[in-house]
Order: C-alpha cells, then sequence, then structure tokens
C-alpha cells in the first residue's frame, strides 16, 4: 500500500497529484490522505474542483507498519522514491516535472478545468482567445511580502517582457495577480499596455479560474509560484515560451523546466 499526504494550496496539490499518479503506473494500490485540512484554517482540499480526477482516499493504518519518507528538497527529483518499501507514506510536494514528465498526456487528462459558465470569465476567456499572441504575467504578493526572499523585483518583470517582445510579434499581455488594483496601477510598469484581469476570481472564491484563464494564453511570464507554474504548464501551444524567474528560491532552479526561459531577478 502506498499513501502521499495532501498539503498546501492548488498548486502544490497538483504537483503531489502528479506524483502520486506517476506512482500509480507502477504500483495497484495507490491512495491520497487528506486529513490535513481538517485542521488546516488557511488551505482546503481543491483537486476535488477537476471532474476527471477520482482519487483514492485513506489515512494511513496505525496497526500497521509504514516507511515513512520525507521530501528533503521539494525541488528536486528524486528517482529511488519509485522503488518503494512494501508499505509506505510519502510527504512532500514533488515539484519536479521529471517526476510525471513520461505521462504528460494523463497529467493534462486529469486538470481539465470545469467549463466556464459566468459572465467575468467567459468575458477574458474570449479576450485572450481572440488575442493574436498573448502572454500572461503573474504577480504573487500577498503571503509572499512576508516571506524573506520570495517577492520578485521590477526588474525581472521588465527583463522577461522584454525577452518576450524581442521574440514574439504583436503580443497582449495579460495581468494576474493577488495585489489589489492600487498596487498595479501605481507601481506595476513594465514600459508596455497591459490587460489587468483584477481580484475578481480571488474574491469569490474561485481563483482556480485564474489558473484557467492562464493555461488558455500562449505564452507566459510566471512568478515563482506553483499556480503559475501550472498555468504556464498547462498551456496549449506547445512552441510557448514560458519565462521563469532564477533563482526559483535561494538557489534553486530546479523545479523550472528544461525548455523554459531562465530570467534573472536578482
Amino acid at each position: 500500500m502506498k499513501i502521499v499526504k495532501l498539503a498546501g494550496g492548488l498548486g502544490n496539490q497538483m504537483f503531489i497529484y502528479a506524483f502520486g499518479l506517476a506512482l500509480s503506473k507502477k504500483y495497484k494500490r495507490v491512495y491520497f490522505d487528506i486529513k490535513n485540512y481538517k485542521s488546516d484554517k488557511l488551505r482546503q482540499y481543491e483537486l476535488g474542483l477537476f471532474p476527471n480526477i477520482k482519487i483514492k482516499i485513506r489515512n494511513r493504518p496505525k496497526l500497521i507498519p509504514f516507511h515513512k519518507t520525507n521530501e528533503k528538497n521539494p525541488f528536486s527529483f528524486n528517482p529511488d522514491f519509485f522503488n518503494a518499501h512494501l508499505n509506505e507514506y510519502w510527504s512532500g510536494y514533488f515539484q519536479n516535472e521529471k517526476y510525471f514528465n513520461n505521462i504528460e498526456s494523463d497529467i493534462r487528462d486529469a486538470f481539465q478545468f470545469p467549463k466556464i459558465n459566468d459572465e467575468f470569465n467567459t468575458h477574458w476567456a474570449n479576450e485572450i482567445q481572440n488575442s493574436e499572441n498573448s502572454v500572461f504575467i503573474h504577480i504573487r504578493r500577498g503571503d509572499y511580502e512576508s516571506l524573506d526572499g520570495w517577492l520578485l523585483s521590477m526588474d525581472y518583470y521588465k527583463r522577461a517582457v522584454k525577452y518576450i517582445l524581442s521574440h514574439i510579434k504583436n503580443p497582449t499581455f495579460f495581468v494576474f495577480s493577488d495585489a489589489h488594483a492600487d498596487y498595479i496601477k501605481n507601481k506595476f510598469d513594465i514600459g508596455c499596455e497591459y490587460k489587468y484581469i483584477g481580484t475578481h476570481n480571488n474574491d469569490t472564491n474561485q481563483s482556480f479560474r485564474d489558473m484557467q484563464l492562464m493555461s488558455l494564453c500562449q505564452h507566459a511570464i510566471i512568478a515563482n509560484s506553483s499556480f503559475s507554474w501550472w498555468g504556464a504548464y498547462l498551456q496549449g501551444n506547445k512552441n510557448h515560451i514560458v519565462c521563469a524567474p532564477s533563482p526559483w528560491l535561494n538557489t534553486q532552479d530546479e523545479i523550472i523546466c528544461d525548455d523554459w526561459i531562465k530570467i534573472q531577478h536578482k
């Protein structure tokens, strides 16, 4: 029996699920433990929003001996994790596409968003899909403001925009952020025009719609966030350009896909 502990917000849950799905290709009995969300006041289980995901939920049995594996570095790929003990319990975030790059089609099938059926998101989906070269820009502030070294500088975004402008003809930039409109209006100056999506989806407890809209764009400038990582990964454009901040955190860069463009932010 193999059990993977789910934790964190939507982006992290998606990484953990992808790891578990990869495990299930080798081992038949793979389950997910979601009891962490009973006591977590900030996060909730969100994978249920994807209609194609039907996970098997199970807590770790107390009477059965389990080998517990705690991931030491959430960004590094450890192939030994696929050589499991008879009964194994994993705890970690597994934020590296190498865990699931051989089942990419299965991952994309699993993470099919529910159909958009509201006026706000229909409007923006049409705006994005009717643009010749849509590029999303993700700015994450919120909790990052209290975390040392996590906030990205304006220089990062200016460098990324410059790269996009030199490689893509007539891009249209769509800005997604948890920051309020005043910050975007007064502080976010990238030297060109952009369309600001606003915080409607965050304010109405459907932030996943922002990720869905990101995935509709042709290209991406992501933050050091698993949320926009998945927005870029799930894009349908196989030739997309994805600009990612380097280093992602401290000296860690392993989370950045090999074909993405690393943009220095320090």
